[in-house]
């Protein structure tokens, strides 16, 4: 019978180098499931989330091959906040079935769940522990501002949502500072996939 594996979930606000991380872990031999490509897959052309996005904001939310213009529904997101519980409501549920399926499938001994909406989405639910990348928000705000099509007023929009680095790491476990040189953080990093292989 397949061993489970030990379970990280991993997050932290925006811009806090959770995907960084997710790729040092990958590197030391540990499953990395990034719930942003995985709400991509779920909104493509034909897809029951897809179908239930439309019933509520009607066909102009797609595309023209028929998957969920993502542009288009931040837009929709950021402008009318209220329409987030109900998508909120559609994704998360079809989000926390496609990890169940994908952690059944790992091999490896460590999974990493890389999801800024971790317990938002009761993802924490299929978590051993839960780490909080952590991270000074000037910084946060400079990294961010580097990304393409990221512009300052959107940024601020999408903080305006996110939580505090306060909150995550009260609600997270293991805290790890991102904003450090990073020779720390993979040190920190290569402690702990120690002790989680144990």
């Amino acid at each position: 019978m397949k061993k489970s594996p030990f379970v990280i979930g991993l997050t932290g606000p925006l811009a806090s180098g959770k995907s960084a991380v997710a790729q040092e872990l990958k590197k030391m031999g540990c499953a990395v499931l990034d719930t942003d490509i995985a709400v991509h897959e779920l909104q493509q052309a034909g897809t029951g989330v897809t179908q239930e996005i439309v019933d509520v904001f009607g066909d102009d939310i797609l595309t023209e091959n028929g998957a969920i213009n993502r542009e288009k529904l931040g837009k929709i997101i950021i402008n009318t906040p209220s329409v987030l519980t109900t998508l909120e409501g559609i994704i998360y549920p079809a989000l926390k079935v496609k990890v169940q399926g994908w952690l059944k499938e790992v091999s490896e001994a460590i999974a990493v769940i890389e999801a800024p909406l971790l317990f938002e989405a009761t993802l924490d639910t299929l978590c051993s522990t839960t780490v909080a990348c952590m991270c000074a928000s000037e910084i946060r705000k400079q990294r961010a501002l580097l990304r393409k099509n990221m512009t300052l007023e959107k940024y601020l929009a999408l903080s305006q949502h996110q939580k505090s680095n306060a909150d995550f790491a009260k609600s997270c476990k293991l805290q790890l500072q991102t904003d450090k040189p990073i020779d720390e953080t993979i040190f920190q990093l290569q402690q702990w996939v120690a002790d989680w292989r144990l």
